[in-house]
């Protein structure tokens, strides 16, 4: 059942993204909650990042071919994103910046109250030399060099690469999703707004 909402949402962000590369008068963001979430980035006044996974397997080939068509299409989404200015009184704005400069000092000191607080919670619990005191983990990592601890971060990561990172099978994105249509094996992701 979340399988279909994800896929007719991502049905509805390549409906989308065509309307937008094709230049149509129409653009339907209300078909999904995706598209509705994504309106300002990807037609609005931001800059958006297209990130498109693929598989190199065989297998896996229609959905590699789906992702790329439906990132050509992104490609061609002009958005003319501009830097959003407020006109305020410089002494408005200086009076803005004492206040919130006041503000980051209270919220610091109330950060250094809860970090005494808590630091005296875990002395009375661990004894005045717990944060010296080192756990297994870190007592073997202390005793090796930094030569030795390379080698062994190495040794620990060829393992993970053997057993296939964990037990986890290598498909791309696309395939986890598929009958999505155009929209499977991408991603679209809003970067910061310009304003």
């Amino acid at each position: 059942r979340e399988a279909m909402h994800i896929n007719s949402s991502l049905t509805a962000l390549g409906k989308v993204v065509l309307a937008l590369s094709s230049g149509d008068e129409h653009v339907p963001y209300r078909d999904a909650k995706l598209t509705r979430l994504l309106k300002n980035s990807l037609g609005g006044n931001s800059y958006t990042v297209l990130l498109c996974a693929l598989n190199p397997a065989s297998e896996h080939h229609d959905e590699s071919i789906n992702s790329l068509q439906f990132a050509h299409r992104c490609s061609h989404v002009q958005t003319q994103p501009k830097v959003n200015y407020e006109n305020v009184d410089p002494a408005e704005q200086q009076q803005r910046i004492i206040k919130l400069s006041n503000e980051v000092g209270s919220l610091k000191s109330q950060l250094d109250t809860l970090h005494a607080h808590y630091q005296k919670q875990l002395e009375a619990v661990g004894g005045p030399d717990y944060a010296r005191q080192l756990g297994p983990v870190e007592r073997s990592e202390a005793d090796l060099s930094d030569a030795e601890y390379e080698v062994s971060v190495r040794r620990g990561a060829a393992k993970g690469s053997e057993h296939g990172s964990a037990g986890l099978p290598s498909v791309g994105f696309g395939s986890l999703l598929a009958g999505a249509g155009a929209g499977a094996g991408a991603a679209a992701g809003a970067g910061a707004g310009a304003g």
